[in-house]
């Protein structure tokens, strides 16, 4: 699989990962995904024009192929780019104003993390797509 197929098919599962657990997905798509599950190598590019044209995926496909996007630039940058180290103590001043943020992008790391082909074609074939790759991510956090 090339990269560009693997960032499709991983932008498509995480557009489903944040539909709603009680949205449905229209029957039409739901066969449509059926289908390509059958022949996932040769049917990758169906899952780019299905995301874009159902308006539940359109903009959570979109946002999550940025993601990747960004993600696989951050990667390709070289160490000669990091800060100089500096001997920066934090004074009691900043660590009063100092507090923890979710960070979003950890969530889709973990997703992706045990992230394959196997495992994809098995949600875009269940009943359930959003449902089947929520509960993935749930056993896998567990």
């Amino acid at each position: 699989m090339k990269d560009v197929e693997k960032t499709t098919l991983r932008a498509f599962c995480l557009a489903l990962y944040q539909q709603k657990a009680d949205q449905a997905l229209p029957e039409h798509v739901l066969t449509t995904l059926q289908g390509i599950a059958q022949d996932l190598n040769n049917r990758i590019i169906d899952l780019d024009q299905l995301a874009k044209n159902t308006p539940a995926l359109a903009e959570p496909y979109k946002q999550a192929r940025q993601w990747l996007a960004r993600q696989a630039a951050e990667r390709s940058m070289g160490k000669d780019f990091l800060a100089a180290a500096t001997d920066d103590q934090l004074d009691q001043e900043r660590l009063n104003i100092a507090r923890e943020v979710k960070d979003d992008d950890a969530e889709w790391e973990q997703i992706l993390a045990n992230f394959d082909e196997p495992a994809a074609s098995q949600i875009l074939s269940a009943p359930d797509p959003i449902r089947a790759i929520q509960a993935q991510v749930g056993a896998e956090q567990t």
